[in-house]
């Protein structure tokens, strides 16, 4: 019964050759999974990987196979267990943490920086931080904790840093934090500690900066920083307690402290005597602590006591009333004092004696109205006086006798309306600030003795007028503001100021006697004239070719917006050879003479935005070779003329935005060197003809600044309007129609043919048209009551100084000839009235004329005076309401060629004549101006010139 068959013995052992096989497939997948896993958890890829439990943390590598940990922000209710145990540096800040426990950091001993600000910790349990040997900075604040166990980092020796503020703690937990022998920085601030003592920390020898501010800490113990007194201390902050009283001593335990803050206190007295003792402090700051009383130290206190090293005092936002005698008595190494936003009205010639050292005194912001002679005598080391913002009346020189080292003085903001005529002993004074205040002149005396003053600021006064002489007595002044006084008269008051380097007269409503009121100011290098109400011809003397900046060869920056500056003379800026930067902005300029910048040759930026400009000229920037930044924004530009930009071959920056523009001419020319170009707010037309723009601005290097706000017109594809400018694709809207290129051309050819047939019997056409009209219309158009005999001049003919031999040769002698009747006509410039102004004469010529013909070439409409006079011409048409002016074209103008009045002019169908050549169009043309001659037709609309 127990015997085995052959059969079951082998399958038998089959079985098991299988079972052991597949347990030691199992066993090798088993080994392969943990060789792969072990890396995963322990160590992480060097650059940056997702902790697998916590998709929102990130694990940064550090140095040596060290990570950082940073799982900020993750909403996280506890600290992750699945971070690498080479963690040096933990980031839980800002998440939902309510507790720490035993087990919270076990795996992660390698910590050295740990952060848990703004959670919501109520408890850490005794052993939570005890792993973390290595921790150097520990940050808990922002948290709900209202007490630290005693004896929680007794494991951490190595923490430097213990953050704990904004928590609910009510004392200084000692018991946790004494044993500790590196560290440097407590922070305890806002929590609900009430008082303090660090005399059991005996350990703490490196401590430099304990931050207690914002508690309800009512007073300081005498004794508290008994412990301390070896350690350099870099801040004690007190700030936004409680204290009431600072008592004598209570520093005198420490030795160095470079900033002691008792800000927003209660504190109503500054007592000296507290602050007495061998101690060196850098700043000592009591900031709005309501101090009201300052008590200075008698006479035998300070025999007795030892004298501090503080070297910066800030008592300001308070309210004392008053600076005793001899106040800082005791503070004989203290360089600054500041005591400004208090209500202090008077100060006595002793007030700040005692300060022997003292550098800076700042005293601003208060009530003072007048200053005692000799006030600052005991501050012979004074470098820097405020008493800006006071109700000083009257400035007297002798108030600061004694400051043998002053270099800056500032007055400003006060009430002053004069000064003692008495000279300034203060020979080192460098800068002086006057500026608003009520003075009603600059006297010569009123500078007397400031000989080495090199800043002056006496701007927002209500200076009328300056004395020549008034800054004689500073000849080394380097920097001068005056700007927004009232309505001030120069007389050539700057010429001999050979060290001035910046100028300052902006919103003063100047007046001139001559344009030499800098020709002695050879180092001018800044110079503002804004908002003056200047006009060209302040600018430029035209009689005697002498320009207001001759001589400022190194000049740099001028600066004359919103003045009205249009139709500047060529050589207003010919002098200004280093000039990098020109502002022109907002002065009503609407024409830029060719030649106007062409000695700027240094100018790298150019503002004139703001003005009128319609039609710039192809050679408007002549001269500006180191042009990069162009500012012509908010003009009323219409078009570019393909060779704008020749001149200006280092443009950078280029603003045209807020114009006119419909278009870009194709072959416009751009710098290369154009980076940022802004057309925004013009009512581009985006149809084909803008095609090749948008293809280079597609290819080339240049930024379209505000592509938002560059959006094509109505006047585009339906499809784009109101569309922004770059998404326009010129493939999808201007790719070529087969079908109406060859019924176009078929027309063009008929057209074509019929156009030689016309061309050549034209004027035979056109007489016969014109005969045709006259037989079958008649004439029915509201003629001017006055006649040609109501006029002095019968005709007044005007035409550019190129075409003077046509009108000699060819029209003078016909009109002689045909219309004998006309005994009284102008012809030209040379007929003008004598004596008056060219303009005033051509005004007088158009008023006085019966009709005015104008003359119309290729060279007339590139000359800018008959332009002028073409200009005034129509501007008369407006005035009467009178069809008055006929153009003659002597010969054929090309389209784009034409001006942009003439071509105004031609739209409102107005009477013009065409010169031909052969004997049919010149029979038309001497009897279409014979037509034009009989009446002056009353019109109804205007010409917007």
């Amino acid at each position: 019964m127990y015997g085995i068959t052959r059969d079951h013995f082998e399958g038998t052992m089959a079985a098991f050759r299988m079972h052991s096989l597949l347990y030691a497939t199992c066993c090798i997948l088993l080994v392969l999974w943990v060789v792969c896993l072990l890396p995963v958890s322990a160590d992480f890829p060097k650059d940056q990987m997702v902790s697998p439990q916590h998709n929102c943390c990130h694990i940064e590598n550090a140095t040596q196979g060290m990570y950082k940990a940073y799982c900020n922000h993750c909403h996280l209710k506890s600290v992750p267990q699945d971070l690498p145990n080479r963690t040096i540096a933990l980031d839980l800040s800002h998440n939902l943490i309510s507790q720490l426990q035993n087990s919270s950091f076990g795996h992660l001993w390698n910590l050295i920086n740990l952060n848990l600000k703004s959670n919501v910790i109520v408890h850490i349990e005794n052993a939570a931080l005890t792993p973390l040997l290595h921790l150097k900075v520990l940050c808990l604040s922002g948290n709900e904790l209202t007490q630290i166990q005693p004896g929680l980092l007794n494991s951490s020796k190595n923490l430097t840093v213990v953050d704990l503020g904004y928590n609910l703690i009510p004392s200084v937990p000692l018991a946790a934090i004494e044993n500790l022998p590196n560290l440097q920085k407590l922070i305890l601030t806002k929590n609900s500690i009430k008082s303090f003592d660090f005399q059991s920390v005996s350990q703490w020898k490196r401590i430099s900066e304990i931050n207690l501010s914002r508690n309800d800490i009512t007073s300081i113990p005498k004794h508290a920083f008994s412990p301390l007194q070896n350690n350099s201390m870099h801040a004690l902050d007190l700030s936004n307690n409680k204290i009431t009283e600072v008592t004598s001593g209570v520093f005198s335990d420490l030795t160095i402290v470079n900033f002691i803050y008792l800000d927003a206190n209660n504190i109503d007295k500054f007592e000296v005597l507290a602050f007495m003792g061998n101690l060196k402090i850098t700043k000592l700051s009591l900031t709005g602590t309501s101090l009201k009383e300052i008590i200075p130290l008698n006479k035998s206190t300070c025999e007795r006591v030892d004298i501090p090293h503080i070297l910066n005092i800030e008592l300001s936002n308070n309210g004392i009333f008053d600076i005793p005698h001899y106040a800082f008595a005791g503070f004989n190494h203290t360089l600054s004092l500041k005591i400004r936003q208090n209500r202090i009205t008077n100060i006595a010639n002793t007030s700040f004696c005692g300060l022997h050292s003292l550098e800076i005194l700042d005293i601003s912001g208060n009530h003072i109205s007048s200053l005692p002679l000799g006030a600052f005598h005991c501050n012979e080391n004074l470098l820097q006086l405020n008493i800006s913002h006071n109700h000083i009346l009257r400035l007297h020189p002798g108030s600061f006798i004694q400051l043998s080292m002053i270099q800056h003085l500032d007055l400003s903001n006060n009430l002053v309306q004069g000064c003692e005529y008495r000279r300034w002993t203060v020979k080192t004074l460098l800068t002086l600030n006057i500026s608003f205040n009520k003075l009603y002149n600059l006297p010569d005396r009123m500078l007397w003795g400031l000989t080495n003053l090199k800043v002056l600021h006496a701007s927002y006064n209500q200076i009328r007028g300056y004395s020549p002489f008034a800054f004689t007595q500073t000849p080394h002044l380097q920097e001068l503001y005056l700007n927004s006084e009232g309505y001030s008269y120069l007389a050539e008051v700057f010429r001999e100021m050979t060290d001035l380097q910046i100028l300052d007269l902006s919103n003063t409503k100047l007046s001139m006697n001559s344009t030499h009121q800098f020709s002695g100011t050879a180092s001018l290098q800044e110079l503002y004239l804004r908002f003056n109400n200047l006009q060209s011809k302040n600018l430029f003397d035209s009689k005697t070719n002498y320009s207001l900046f001759a001589g400022q060869a190194v000049l740099e920056g001028l600066y004359l917006q919103g003045n009205s500056l249009n139709n500047m003379e060529t050589g207003t800026f010919s002098s200004l050879e280093s000039l990098k930067s020109l502002d022109i902005s907002d002065s009503e300029i609407k024409v830029l003479k060719e030649g106007l910048f062409k000695n700027l040759t240094s100018l790298t930026t150019l503002y004139l935005r703001g003005n009128q400009i319609q039609e710039p000229s192809a050679h408007a920037l002549y001269g500006l070779q180191s042009l990069r930044n162009l500012f012509f924004e908010r003009n009323m530009v219409r078009s570019l003329p393909l060779t704008l930009f020749n001149d200006t071959p280092h443009l950078f920056k280029l603003f045209l935005l807020e114009n006119h523009l419909t278009t870009i001419y194709p072959n416009t020319i751009f710098p290369d060197t154009m980076r940022f170009l802004d057309l925004s707010h013009n009512p581009l037309s985006c149809k084909c003809n803008l095609a090749w723009f948008r293809n280079w601005v597609k290819l080339s290097n240049v930024v379209l600044m505000q592509p938002n706000k560059t959006v094509c017109s109505r006047s585009s594809f339906p499809t784009l309007v109101n569309h922004p400018f770059l998404p326009f694709d010129p493939e999808e809207f201007c790719s070529i129609n087969v079908t109406l290129v060859v019924s176009v051309s078929l027309v063009l050819i008929m057209v074509g043919y019929v156009a030689i047939v016309v061309y050549y019997k034209r004027w035979w056409f056109r007489y016969r048209l014109y005969l045709l009209k006259l037989a079958i219309l008649g004439y029915e158009e509201v003629e001017d009551n006055q006649q040609i005999e109501d006029y002095r001049y019968q005709i007044n003919v005007m035409f550019s100084d190129g075409d003077e031999d046509w009108v000699d040769d060819v029209m003078k002698p016909a009109m002689e000839e045909r219309f004998p009747q006309f005994e009284s006509i102008l012809w030209g410039d040379d007929y003008f009235h004598i004596g008056m102004y060219l303009v005033d004469a051509i005004h007088h010529a158009l008023e006085n004329s019966y009709k005015t013909v104008l003359v119309i070439s290729n060279q007339s409409v590139e000359e800018i005076w008959f332009m002028t006079k073409l200009r005034m011409a129509l501007e008369h048409i407006n005035e009467t309401k009178l069809d008055k002016v006929v153009l003659i074209f002597k010969e054929d103008v090309e389209e784009n060629q034409l001006p942009y009045l003439v071509r105004l002019f031609l739209s409102a169908n107005r009477p013009y004549l065409k010169w031909e050549e052969d004997e049919y169009g010149q029979d038309l043309f001497w009897a279409k101006l014979e037509k034009n001659f009989r009446s002056n037709k009353v019109i109804n609309n205007a010409i917007p010139v």
